[in-house]
């Protein structure tokens, strides 16, 4: 059983996938995450009656760390983005490249054209179960301080977890890497 607060990554596969299709893609793959200057956006968080409850913004791949493991404390608990996608879709991402290697391999499509349709595709199927919603649902507290300081909006607010101003969720992306390229 793991410590209280301590965070367990159990990988069923992805690494071993992942080395597969770099040995046989001469060094290329697509990764999927934030990156660049995305990464380092962010915002102020906000407590429930408004105020600053940062001092400097939180980026979004704090925001990704943080839904895709939780918190030590518990405060905010783990909402896998990323890595429960690739869990729960192993098999059809497995075909997806099958397809894709297979166009390839006939000379229907480059390589990087391959590995960009699929980083398109895994990142729009990403954003999609995001947008669904990603158990649990979001706390009493987190509802009101979405709701705003004054609580008469009246307007519709979003309470999925993950999308709030949706700067994380477009935040998403892919890139080609290459086996030594920095």
């Amino acid at each position: 059983m793991a410590k209280a607060g301590a965070v367990r990554d159990v990988d069923h596969g992805y690494q071993e996938m992942k080395r597969r299709w770099m040995q046989y893609n001469n060094g290329v793959a697509v990764a999927v995450g934030i990156f660049g200057e995305a990464a380092s956006q962010g915002k102020k968080g906000r407590g429930p009656d408004g105020e600053d409850i940062f001092e400097e913004a939180v980026t979004n791949v704090l925001v990704a760390a943080v839904h895709e493991f939780g918190t030590a404390d518990g405060r905010v608990p783990s909402r896998s983005w990323l890595r429960a996608y690739v869990d729960e879709n192993r098999d059809r991402i497995r075909g997806m490249i099958r397809k894709l290697q297979r166009q390839w391999m006939d000379g229907l499509i480059t390589q990087d054209r391959a590995l960009e349709l699929l980083g398109a595709k895994l990142v729009g199927e990403i954003q999609a179960r995001i947008a669904r919603g990603i158990d649990p649902p979001l706390s009493e507290a987190t509802q009101a301080r979405r709701r705003g300081p004054d609580k008469s909006h009246t307007g519709p607010r979003n309470f999925t977890p993950l999308i709030d101003t949706g700067q994380f969720w477009q935040s998403i992306d892919w890139e080609l890497r290459r086996r030594g390229a920095s």
